[in-house]
């Protein structure tokens, strides 16, 4: 027997939540069973964000057949879109199988959601495009129309740009604006590391007098070192890093771009430097559909691709999820040898993998204690080792184990690179592409370890540091370096205390290399200086100033100077919006030319 079906037009929230009360919230079965109601109102809240958020007028309600599907079909476009109730409860099931696969492999299954709300405004989204798309094609023409008569408008299938982006990017110069560093590494050739998992807080650390990263320590000392650097990433981790270095945009507001936007057309990195006759390239000795990378790079406009198919990967040189970096490293030289030999200019980005999560191989890192031995000298002159046990069998020690290893390949690679002739006209460039998301709690230990005890010391020591939330969000900083052979004593030779976010990067290169990006999000560093925001997919966003929580509305002040309600407002208004503008130009595919084509054909 066919499930009875209702429909009802609601023109507010309230007038919806009356249906649910009085025909709908006794029959459905919502996540929240304790409270129905409570579950159904905040749905509808959420379908009013996004009826809002598309500037649709009204929208139904429809308790439909089970074989129709969680969403009913869009009979008329009529400012209206109609959802069942039913789809919380499945959406539910949705998120907790998300959450049991990204608990067990450390990376999400195709798209990933942040929460409920976030698959409810996707389900939302994608059905609305195929609706528009697949059974109202005339509304293209008309779409295409609207461009043409009022660019400053996007509405591509049926979405509706929330911002404009014409009028966003209005005052940005057709030209880049220059700076001491301009065109300072033109031509030059450019290595580029993309280190897994490398956060700065290890940077100058040492253990029992050896340093934790004594390369990244000697790039830091020798280089152009930014050490207020955050990587800027969603639920898609490296994969958000890779698109916002190559882009300049941020990661999208849900799944992820690399594996439900890998058609889309960006303005990269890579595809500017092919046109100053750049050969492009990226090692990464991982499966090529790891994060859809196989895909995702052709979008992004590398020339070839090395992937685990071109690296001798055996049993016994792997370590963790892959192929070990000092065997990546071993076996690219002899292709960029190659490289070198047949471009005149090349680009190459080489992925890490060693220092991944979960840090549990320490036997193949090699030795590197991170406890603490003290030698105690007796009255009668002998001596005795104490050890403490310290970071030793805590996430972050064997953290820390792991970077050693990861760092010493790195000093491989550029010795070998060195022997080989190829860092003379070489730029080496060097980022963190995320935190390694440890405990807070092993931090704590870390900075208020009190040894005689093997405990954490008392929050009324004088000696405690505070590890609080703000700091544990801080400290997750990542190293960016520029770095060339001779550049010690240069101008160059320098580090850039102002606040950077990954999206600063492209400007700030395109700068230094001859190559410029209108559309590019962040800014040169150099040109913004101390006025630069650092803003993050969740909202929250950081200057030298202070760093904001958006969720609870509070901040912590970085500085001594005055903080107003109105710098607050400004900078959360500019990082809402800058958010919006870089999802429409990824989800709408905003810089694709055919959609300049379709408009001179309606035209």
């Amino acid at each position: 027997m066919e499930e009875k079906t209702y429909t009802f037009v609601a023109h507010s929230v309230e007038e919806a939540e009356k249906f649910v009360t009085d025909y709908i919230a006794d029959r459905v079965d919502f996540p929240f069973k304790k409270s129905q109601l409570e579950s159904a109102s905040k749905a509808l809240s959420l379908l009013k964000e996004r009826m809002d958020y598309y500037g649709l007028s009204k929208f139904s309600i429809l308790r439909a057949p089970e074989k129709k599907g969680a969403l009913a079909a869009f009979e008329d476009f009529d400012n209206s879109f109609r959802i069942s109730p039913k789809l919380f409860g499945d959406l539910t099931k949705i998120f907790e199988t998300e959450q049991k696969f990204l608990k067990r492999y450390g990376y999400p299954y195709s798209t990933m959601h942040t929460s409920v709300d976030d698959i409810l405004r996707s389900v939302i989204d994608h059905e609305l495009g195929h609706a528009i798309k697949f059974r109202h094609p005339e509304w293209q023409g008309k779409i295409m129309r609207a461009l043409e008569s009022d660019k400053g408008s996007t509405r591509i299938l049926g979405y509706y740009s929330s911002t404009n982006l014409d009028e966003y990017f209005a005052e940005v110069s057709e030209t880049p604006q220059t700076n001491e560093y301009t065109n300072i590494f033109a031509g030059k050739n450019i290595i580029v590391i993309h280190g897994e998992s490398m956060m700065t807080n290890a940077i100058n650390l040492s253990f029992n007098g050896v340093e934790v990263t004594p390369t990244l320590n000697r790039l830091s000392r020798e280089g152009m070192y930014f050490s207020n650097f955050y990587s800027q990433v969603s639920v898609g981790t490296s994969s958000d890093t890779e698109l916002t270095y190559n882009t300049s945009l941020m990661p999208t507001k849900s799944g992820t771009a690399f594996v439900s936007y890998a058609d889309r057309t960006f303005i990269t990195t890579p595809k500017m430097l092919k046109d100053q006759g750049y050969f492009t390239y990226v090692m990464h000795a991982n499966n090529a559909d790891f994060w859809n990378r196989r895909n995702m790079y052709k979008s992004i406009g590398y020339d070839k691709f090395y992937s685990k198919v071109d690296f001798k990967v055996t049993k016994e040189n792997t370590i963790g999820l892959g192929l070990s970096d000092k065997e990546f490293f071993s076996q690219s030289i002899p292709y960029l040898k190659e490289i070198n030999e047949k471009n005149q200019k090349w680009y190459g980005v080489y992925i890490m993998l060693t220092n991944h999560t979960p840090f549990s191989e320490t036997e193949k890192y090699g030795e590197f204690p991170v406890d603490i031995k003290e030698t105690i000298t007796y009255e009668d002159g002998t001596t005795e080792e104490v050890v403490y046990p310290y970071m030793e069998g805590t996430k972050l020690g064997n953290y820390f184990k792991s970077l050693h290893y990861a760092d010493q390949a790195l000093g491989e690679f550029l010795a070998k690179l060195d022997e080989e002739g190829l860092l003379e006209n070489t730029v080496f460039i060097l980022y963190g592409d995320h935190d390694a998301r440890l405990p807070r709690k092993d931090y704590n230990r870390l900075y208020n370890y009190d040894k005689e005890n093997d405990s954490i010391l008392d929050e009324e020591d004088p000696n405690y540091k505070e590890y609080d939330l703000y700091q544990y969000e801080l400290g997750r900083k990542v190293p960016f370096i520029i770095w060339t052979k001779n550049m010690e004593g240069t101008k160059l030779n320098q580090e850039v205390t102002n606040v950077m976010g990954m999206y600063d990067v492209q400007p700030t290169l395109g700068n230094m290399f001859g190559f410029y990006n209108k559309y590019a999000l962040g800014h040169d560093i150099f040109n913004i200086k101390d006025n630069n925001v650092v803003v993050f997919p969740n909202g929250n966003w950081v200057t030298n100033k202070l760093y904001y929580n958006s969720q609870k509305e509070a901040y912590l002040s970085l500085t001594e100077g005055e903080i107003t309600e109105e710098e607050i407002s400004n900078n959360s208004e500019y990082t809402n919006r800058l958010l919006d503008v870089s999802n429409n130009i990824i989800v709408f595919n905003l810089f694709n030319t055919d959609n300049e084509e379709l408009v001179e054909k309606e035209g």
